[in-house]
């Protein structure tokens, strides 16, 4: 399990994974991919009821770079409880579904209602 860093109500989280080949470090063309951010309560609460949940689909343009970039937008954070949430990070190629990367973050309040 890997945590991430504190985010406040109401700000913008970006995260960018980077793919490279193990052996080499080869940057890896993420064409076609499908990564999820899923933000929850609970690990046994449906996806249904997650409070966030982005899905980025790797084009043409960005693929190739082996970045993949996960915007969070404010408006996604402003309705959230201060409080510790699970997440993870899914990758889809094709019907193979593996967990990249899964932890806690935790929201806090924040002093400025922008």
């Amino acid at each position: 399990m890997t945590d991430l860093d504190d985010i406040y109500r109401g700000d913008t989280k970006a995260f960018e994974l980077q793919f490279t080949e193990k052996v080499g470090g080869a940057i890896v063309d993420t064409t076609g991919w499908e990564v999820t951010f899923t933000m929850k309560l609970h690990t046994e609460q449906p996806d249904t009821d997650a409070v966030i949940q982005v899905v980025k689909v790797m084009d043409a343009v960005d693929g190739p770079t082996g970045v993949v970039s996960i915007v969070i937008e404010a408006a996604n954070t402003t309705g959230l409880l201060a409080t510790s949430y699970v997440y993870d990070f899914q990758l889809t190629r094709g019907t193979v579904v593996s967990t990249l990367m899964m932890g806690r973050i935790r929201v806090l309040a924040e002093v400025s209602h922008a």
